[in-house]
């Protein structure tokens, strides 16, 4: 008899007792049927496969630590440290270096020093290198190019507690540049850095300074004091931070360099100091004229104020009506006015037994001489001279 789903099953009978699992003896009791696997759900293969991406990166990271460090030998950190350097990128460089090592306070170790002459500094070579693989030191001496001319350096690194071969610079690779000072100079500009040399109450602007620089080729401008009456033009915009080294030695003072200020800039007064230099010698001629005027400093002619003769009258007889010359004196670093004016003199004396008083007067020329110096609010004054400078 056929079922409705078409098979027959009135012959089949199951015997007594039960159906016999193959493989298992007869008389054996049967196993149970193992149970059915549960599929993982959506949410747990998310959680299986974010583990085992985090232990294959972890892998990976402790790889990747693992080739670095054993391929940053002091020899490969000298190299990056040099290439940084020629690439102008000072403020990496600075990171290679131990900290305790390097420090200035003129911020010269600045990338923004960098004035985008790349390759004026070049790695050269390596001509000895001292290390023992169980020291924590190492010594590298390196040549290094600057603007084409060879440089030799001893450069010391220390090994860091943080990774296997991890190499800071001791020693860095560092020019000590002594900028010149001058009168009529505000401030350096070097890359976007601005270098103030500052004003001192004894010896007013023109103060040099040192500071520590990366080797390389620097744009640099200056910045007249007032350039309303005094002008700074550039002769040569560029200068080479190199140490002067003598020999093979690697001596502290191998590392020094000196900027000549003379050497690149020119400095020039301009017409608005002519015109404020004049009255200016006008007025000095007639406080000499005056004998109530003050002779502290003996700045006045002689002729107006000498202990030994008794002076009756002093009179302006003429004033300038324009300076002789006002001009910049290479010997002196200084810009110097000029104006001729008259003074007469009176003085008086005794002569004979009768010790008659007689008087004498006589007009000299005064050759006023104006050194241009600045106060601290950057204004122009004159100091005199009563020698010819």
């Amino acid at each position: 008899m056929a079922t409705e789903s078409g098979w027959h099953t009135e012959d089949f009978k199951a015997p007594p007792e039960g159906l016999r699992q193959e493989g298992v003896p007869k008389g054996a009791p049967a196993k149970p049927a193992a149970a059915s696997r549960r599929p993982l759900t959506k949410k747990a293969k998310l959680c299986l496969a974010g583990a085992l991406a985090v232990v294959l990166a972890l892998i990976v990271g402790v790889v990747s630590v693992g080739a670095t460090n054993s391929g940053r030998t002091p020899e490969a950190a000298v190299r990056e440290y040099v290439q940084l350097i020629s690439d102008g990128k000072y403020d990496e460089a600075s990171k290679l270096v131990d900290p305790s090592s390097s420090s200035s306070d003129c911020k010269m170790l600045s990338s923004k020093t960098f004035s985008g002459v790349k390759g004026a500094v070049k790695f050269d070579s390596i001509n000895n290198f001292k290390h023992d693989e169980n020291s924590d030191t190492a010594t590298v001496n390196v040549v290094v190019l600057v603007n084409g001319r060879p440089v030799k350096s001893e450069l010391q690194l220390s090994k860091t507690s943080r990774g296997v071969n991890n190499w800071k610079v001791a020693s860095p690779l560092l020019v000590n540049v002594q900028f010149q000072g001058h009168p009529y100079l505000y401030s350096y500009k070097i890359g976007s850095v601005v270098l103030d040399t500052g004003y001192r109450e004894d010896v007013g602007y023109g103060s040099s300074i040192s500071c520590k620089m990366y080797p390389g080729v620097y744009n640099i401008e200056g910045q007249s004091v007032n350039s309303e009456y005094v002008e700074i033009n550039s002769v040569h915009k560029q200068f080479v931070a190199v140490g002067m080294q003598h020999g093979d030695s690697y001596s502290e003072s191998d590392f020094y360099a000196s900027f000549e200020f003379n050497k690149h800039f020119t400095v020039k007064p301009t017409e608005k100091l002519k015109t404020w230099a004049l009255p200016q010698i006008q007025s000095r001629i007639k406080s000499c004229a005056s004998i109530s005027y003050p002779r502290k400093d003996n700045s006045c002619p002689f002729e107006t104020w000498s202990p030994v003769v008794r002076f009756k009258a002093l009179e302006v007889k003429t004033l300038p009506t324009a300076l002789y010359s006002v001009a910049y004196v290479n010997g002196t670093s200084l810009i110097t006015a000029r104006a001729d004016g008259v003074i007469r003199v009176t003085t008086t004396g005794s002569t004979g037994t009768s010790g008659q008083e007689i008087s004498k007067t006589k007009d000299f020329y005064y050759n006023a001489v104006g050194i241009v110096d600045f106060d601290k609010e950057r204004q122009p004054v004159l100091k005199w001279s009563v020698w010819d400078v």
